[in-house]
C-alpha cells in the first residue's frame, strides 16, 4: 500500500481536486503516474474519444446528439455542447484521466452553422480542461491521418482499417461493422473514434509514450 504524502506536509494537498494521490502528491514521493489519456475527435454531432493507460486502451465510443430542427441554431448548437461537455466532464470525474488530447480542425467547414459549432465546440474542450486542470495536446488532422495511417491524405475507409489494425480488441464483423468487447458501431460512427485513436497514436509519438500492453502501435 502507498502512504501518500502530502504536498504541504501538514494534512492533505490543497493543490489537489480529489485530495489524494495526486500528481503533486505522488512526485513528493518519488513515484511516476503513467500518463492516462482522453483523446477526443470532437464534432456537434458526433465526438469519438478514447482512454489509455499503459499501452492499452481502456475503453472508448462515441458521444452523438441530436439536432432539433424546430429550434434556433444557436440555441440548438447551445444545447448539443453542453450535452458533450457533461459527458466529458463525467470521464475527467470519475476516471484518473492526466491528460487531454483533441483534434483540433484547421478550417474546411462545409458551412457557416458547421464552422460556428466547429469553433464552439473547440472552446469549450479548452474550457473543461482549464476548470479540471488537465493539460490539452492538440493535434491537426493531418497529423491524426500521418500518425495512424502514415499518409496525411488517408480516407476514412483508410483511417478505420488503420484503427481496427492498431488495437487488438477491435475487429470487423461479417457485416463489416466495427466490435469492441461486445458492442458493435457502424462506419459512421467508428469514423469518429478512428480519429480519436489517431489524435491517442499522434499524441503518444510526440510525447515518447510507448508502453507496449494490447495497442499493436
Amino acid at each position: 500500500m502507498i502512504e501518500y504524502i502530502k504536498c504541504d506536509g501538514e494534512g492533505y494537498c490543497e493543490q489537489c481536486p480529489d485530495k489524494v494521490r495526486a500528481d503533486c502528491c505522488l512526485k513528493s514521493a518519488g513515484i511516476d503516474r503513467p500518463e492516462t489519456i482522453l483523446a477526443l475527435d470532437p464534432g456537434i454531432s458526433r465526438t469519438g474519444w478514447v482512454i489509455y493507460a499503459n499501452g492499452e486502451i481502456l475503453s472508448l465510443g462515441v458521444i452523438k446528439t441530436k439536432k432539433d430542427k424546430a429550434a434556433r441554431i444557436t440555441d440548438d448548437n447551445q444545447r448539443r455542447i453542453s450535452e458533450i461537455a457533461a459527458r466529458i466532464g463525467q470521464f475527467l470525474q470519475g476516471t484518473r484521466i492526466t491528460r487531454i488530447a483533441a483534434e483540433l480542425p484547421t478550417g474546411g467547414a462545409r458551412s457557416q452553422r458547421a464552422a460556428v459549432a466547429m469553433a464552439a465546440n473547440s472552446a469549450m474542450i479548452a474550457t473543461i480542461a482549464a476548470i479540471y486542470g488537465r493539460p490539452i495536446d492538440y493535434c491537426s488532422p493531418q497529423m491524426v491521418k500521418l500518425a495512424l495511417s502514415g499518409e496525411t491524405s488517408a480516407s476514412k475507409e483508410e483511417m478505420i482499417q488503420a484503427a481496427v489494425d492498431y488495437a487488438d480488441d477491435l475487429s470487423f464483423n461479417e457485416k463489416g461493422k466495427i466490435m469492441y468487447n461486445g458492442d458493435i458501431y457502424g462506419t459512421g460512427d467508428f469514423e469518429h473514434i478512428a480519429d480519436a485513436i489517431g489524435v491517442l497514436v499522434a499524441t503518444k509519438k510526440a510525447r515518447g509514450l510507448d508502453y507496449g500492453g494490447t495497442a499493436k502501435g
